[in-house]
Protein backbone atom coordinates (compact mmCIF):
# COMPACT_ATOMS: atom_id res chain seq x y z
CA UNK A 1 0.00 0.00 0.00
CA UNK A 2 1.32 3.46 -0.92
CA UNK A 3 1.40 6.19 2.25
CA UNK A 4 -1.48 7.96 0.91
CA UNK A 5 -3.53 5.08 1.18
CA UNK A 6 -2.78 4.14 4.74
CA UNK A 7 -3.48 7.66 5.60
CA UNK A 8 -6.89 7.44 4.75
CA UNK A 9 -6.99 10.37 2.19
CA UNK A 10 -9.22 9.77 -0.49
CA UNK A 11 -7.73 9.69 -3.80
CA UNK A 12 -9.68 11.57 -6.48
CA UNK A 13 -9.69 9.42 -10.03
CA UNK A 14 -10.07 11.55 -12.79
CA UNK A 15 -13.47 12.14 -13.66
CA UNK A 16 -14.38 10.29 -16.79
CA UNK A 17 -15.85 12.78 -19.57
CA UNK A 18 -17.14 12.03 -23.12
CA UNK A 19 -13.97 10.68 -25.11
CA UNK A 20 -11.89 13.08 -27.29
CA UNK A 21 -13.31 12.72 -30.50
CA UNK A 22 -10.77 12.32 -33.53
CA UNK A 23 -9.80 15.10 -35.51
CA UNK A 24 -11.86 14.93 -38.50
CA UNK A 25 -8.97 14.76 -41.10
CA UNK A 26 -9.94 15.92 -44.12
CA UNK A 27 -8.89 14.43 -47.11
CA UNK A 28 -7.12 16.49 -49.47
CA UNK A 29 -8.68 16.09 -53.57
CA UNK A 30 -6.50 16.26 -56.47
CA UNK A 31 -6.72 19.30 -58.38
CA UNK A 32 -8.70 19.20 -61.18
CA UNK A 33 -6.55 19.19 -64.91
CA UNK A 34 -7.26 22.91 -65.91
CA UNK A 35 -6.48 24.44 -62.40
CA UNK A 36 -2.64 22.52 -62.93
CA UNK A 37 -2.64 23.84 -66.65
CA UNK A 38 -3.36 27.77 -65.22
CA UNK A 39 -1.09 27.43 -62.55
CA UNK A 40 1.70 26.16 -65.17
CA UNK A 41 1.14 28.94 -67.30
CA UNK A 42 1.59 31.57 -64.75
CA UNK A 43 4.66 30.00 -63.71
CA UNK A 44 5.95 30.09 -67.12
CA UNK A 45 4.51 34.05 -67.68
CA UNK A 46 6.48 34.69 -64.23
CA UNK A 47 9.84 33.00 -64.89
CA UNK A 48 9.63 34.68 -68.99
CA UNK A 49 8.95 38.12 -67.24
CA UNK A 50 11.78 37.49 -64.55
CA UNK A 51 14.46 36.28 -67.47
CA UNK A 52 13.28 39.34 -70.05
CA UNK A 53 13.92 41.73 -67.25
CA UNK A 54 16.93 40.33 -66.44
CA UNK A 55 18.30 40.13 -69.75
CA UNK A 56 16.82 43.53 -70.90
CA UNK A 57 18.66 45.28 -67.13
CA UNK A 58 21.53 43.26 -66.47
CA UNK A 59 22.79 41.43 -69.43
CA UNK A 60 22.57 43.44 -72.41
CA UNK A 61 23.97 46.77 -70.27
CA UNK A 62 27.18 44.72 -70.36
CA UNK A 63 27.33 43.26 -73.32
CA UNK A 64 26.51 46.89 -75.65
CA UNK A 65 29.65 48.05 -73.37
CA UNK A 66 32.12 45.38 -74.24
CA UNK A 67 34.12 45.83 -77.16
CA UNK A 68 31.85 43.27 -79.23
CA UNK A 69 29.05 44.76 -77.98
CA UNK A 70 29.84 47.47 -79.49
CA UNK A 71 30.78 45.92 -83.14
CA UNK A 72 27.42 44.27 -82.86
CA UNK A 73 25.56 47.54 -82.54
CA UNK A 74 27.96 49.33 -85.12
CA UNK A 75 26.87 46.32 -87.53
CA UNK A 76 22.93 46.54 -86.32
CA UNK A 77 22.87 49.84 -87.32
CA UNK A 78 24.09 49.03 -90.93
CA UNK A 79 21.72 46.20 -91.32
CA UNK A 80 18.44 48.69 -90.17
CA UNK A 81 19.74 51.78 -92.70
CA UNK A 82 17.73 51.77 -95.39
CA UNK A 83 19.50 50.17 -98.61
CA UNK A 84 20.22 52.45 -101.22
CA UNK A 85 19.95 51.08 -104.46
CA UNK A 86 23.05 50.03 -106.46
CA UNK A 87 23.99 53.20 -108.56
CA UNK A 88 25.12 52.18 -112.20
CA UNK A 89 28.77 52.51 -112.94
CA UNK A 90 29.36 55.28 -115.76
CA UNK A 91 30.32 53.03 -118.99
CA UNK A 92 33.50 54.66 -119.81
CA UNK A 93 32.88 54.30 -123.92
CA UNK A 94 30.90 53.02 -126.37
CA UNK A 95 29.15 49.60 -125.42
CA UNK A 96 31.17 47.15 -127.22
CA UNK A 97 29.24 43.37 -127.84
CA UNK A 98 31.22 40.23 -128.18
CA UNK A 99 28.76 37.14 -129.70
CA UNK A 100 29.53 33.53 -128.01
CA UNK A 101 27.82 31.38 -130.38
CA UNK A 102 27.14 27.58 -130.21
CA UNK A 103 27.64 26.14 -127.15
CA UNK A 104 26.85 22.83 -125.97
CA UNK A 105 26.51 20.48 -123.19
CA UNK A 106 25.41 17.48 -122.16
CA UNK A 107 23.01 17.81 -119.32
CA UNK A 108 23.80 16.13 -115.49
CA UNK A 109 22.25 12.71 -114.88
CA UNK A 110 20.84 12.42 -118.68
CA UNK A 111 23.31 9.61 -119.95
CA UNK A 112 24.09 11.92 -123.00
CA UNK A 113 20.53 11.74 -124.09
CA UNK A 114 19.76 15.48 -122.99
CA UNK A 115 21.79 18.82 -123.72
CA UNK A 116 21.91 22.29 -123.95
CA UNK A 117 22.14 24.73 -126.66
CA UNK A 118 22.58 28.27 -125.97
CA UNK A 119 24.84 31.46 -127.71
CA UNK A 120 25.22 34.58 -125.55
CA UNK A 121 25.81 37.87 -126.23
CA UNK A 122 28.76 39.79 -123.73
CA UNK A 123 28.35 43.55 -123.44
CA UNK A 124 31.39 45.23 -122.55
CA UNK A 125 32.85 49.12 -122.64
CA UNK A 126 36.63 48.14 -122.96
CA UNK A 127 38.13 47.17 -126.13
CA UNK A 128 40.67 45.45 -124.01
CA UNK A 129 38.27 42.77 -123.39
CA UNK A 130 36.89 42.68 -125.87
CA UNK A 131 40.60 41.59 -127.47
CA UNK A 132 40.93 39.19 -124.46
CA UNK A 133 37.81 37.19 -125.27
CA UNK A 134 38.58 37.16 -128.88
CA UNK A 135 41.77 35.14 -127.67
CA UNK A 136 40.53 33.45 -124.64
CA UNK A 137 37.19 32.15 -126.43
CA UNK A 138 38.24 28.61 -126.21
CA UNK A 139 38.68 29.12 -121.94
CA UNK A 140 35.35 30.69 -121.79
CA UNK A 141 33.71 28.69 -124.04
CA UNK A 142 35.23 25.37 -121.40
CA UNK A 143 34.14 27.40 -118.36
CA UNK A 144 30.30 27.39 -119.73
CA UNK A 145 29.99 24.00 -120.88
CA UNK A 146 31.57 22.86 -117.54
CA UNK A 147 28.83 24.96 -115.71
CA UNK A 148 26.05 24.13 -117.63
CA UNK A 149 26.97 20.44 -118.17
CA UNK A 150 26.90 19.99 -114.00
CA UNK A 151 22.92 20.99 -113.75
CA UNK A 152 20.04 18.72 -114.75
CA UNK A 153 17.23 19.04 -117.39
CA UNK A 154 14.78 20.10 -114.03
CA UNK A 155 17.06 22.34 -112.34
CA UNK A 156 18.01 24.51 -116.47
CA UNK A 157 14.65 24.60 -116.91
CA UNK A 158 13.30 26.58 -114.24
CA UNK A 159 12.76 30.51 -114.30
CA UNK A 160 14.85 30.81 -111.39
CA UNK A 161 17.94 29.40 -112.92
CA UNK A 162 17.74 31.77 -116.08
CA UNK A 163 17.82 35.09 -113.66
CA UNK A 164 20.99 33.56 -111.80
CA UNK A 165 22.26 31.96 -114.73
CA UNK A 166 22.94 35.64 -116.26
CA UNK A 167 24.91 36.36 -113.05
CA UNK A 168 27.09 32.93 -112.83
CA UNK A 169 28.22 33.21 -116.63
CA UNK A 170 29.13 36.79 -116.15
CA UNK A 171 31.29 35.72 -113.39
CA UNK A 172 33.08 32.98 -115.28
CA UNK A 173 33.78 35.08 -118.15
CA UNK A 174 35.25 37.72 -115.49
CA UNK A 175 37.22 34.72 -114.20
CA UNK A 176 38.80 34.25 -117.22
CA UNK A 177 39.44 37.86 -118.19
CA UNK A 178 42.48 39.62 -116.90
CA UNK A 179 41.44 43.01 -117.93
CA UNK A 180 38.51 45.22 -117.17
CA UNK A 181 35.11 42.89 -116.34
CA UNK A 182 32.45 42.50 -118.60
CA UNK A 183 29.39 44.40 -117.75
CA UNK A 184 26.35 41.98 -119.21
CA UNK A 185 25.26 38.90 -120.77
CA UNK A 186 22.23 38.25 -122.73
CA UNK A 187 21.19 34.58 -123.34
CA UNK A 188 20.44 34.98 -127.72
CA UNK A 189 19.73 31.17 -127.78
CA UNK A 190 18.68 28.51 -124.94
CA UNK A 191 17.11 25.29 -125.92
CA UNK A 192 17.28 22.71 -124.16
CA UNK A 193 16.85 19.28 -125.90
Amino acid sequence: MSEIEERGIPIEEPEEGPEPEEEEVKESKPLPPFVKLIILIVSALVLAAGAFFVTQKVVLPRVKKSPVGESLTEVKQKLQKPKKKKEKKKKKGPVIRHPIMGITANTAGSLGRRFVTLDLMVETTSEESQQEMVEKEYQIRDALIYYFGGRTVQEISTRQFMVTARDTVRSLINSVLESEPVDTVFFTTFLIQ
